[in-house]
């Protein structure tokens, strides 16, 4: 007589997640990762233009269910190099996290937005992604006081010394 047992099939979470791409190949959902992008727009734009920029970038990420980590307001200033005929741009930042498989819709929707002359999306490690605080500068303490000494103590002890 042989021995059989009864292998009850037992579903988790994960198993669900996972999609078999071939005969013996399986792909995980991938985690979301820490990007950095950073743009250059151009000068000469009013400001309530690239606040709209700011928020066309901003409504991208989150439509692609993205998290936003931190972001830098576009600035205007001088240029290392020209850059489509320009010397003057408004540089700006924007620290996120989302999945992977997102990145290259994201790209297209950047390089659709007339205003960006240049941009840069790239990944970055988990401990750069925390954004700087503003360091205070605390004034040295004051250096202890010390005794006033008398000029006649003094002249006492130089007679003292020098006899």
């Amino acid at each position: 007589m042989k021995n059989t047992t009864a292998v009850a099939e037992i579903k988790t979470e994960t198993e669900e997640e996972i999609q078999p791409i071939a005969e013996g190949e399986f792909k995980l959902p991938l985690e979301p990762r820490f990007y950095e992008f950073f743009y250059i727009i151009k000068s000469g734009l009013e400001e309530s233009v690239a606040l709209k920029i700011l928020e066309t970038i901003r409504n991208s990420i989150l439509e692609r269910k993205g998290i936003i980590i931190g972001e830098k307001q576009p600035q205007t200033g001088w240029l290392a190099y020209k850059i489509n005929k320009m010397l003057e741009g408004g540089r700006g930042w924007m620290k996120f996290m989302i999945k992977p498989e997102e990145i290259t819709g994201l790209k297209e929707r950047f390089k659709k937005i007339e205003e960006i002359t240049r941009f840069s999306l790239s990944k970055i490690p988990k401990e750069s992604s925390k954004i700087p605080k503003k360091r205070i500068i605390r004034k040295p303490a004051l250096l202890e006081k010390k005794e006033e000494v008398k000029e006649e103590e003094l002249d006492k002890k130089l007679e003292e010394i020098l006899g």
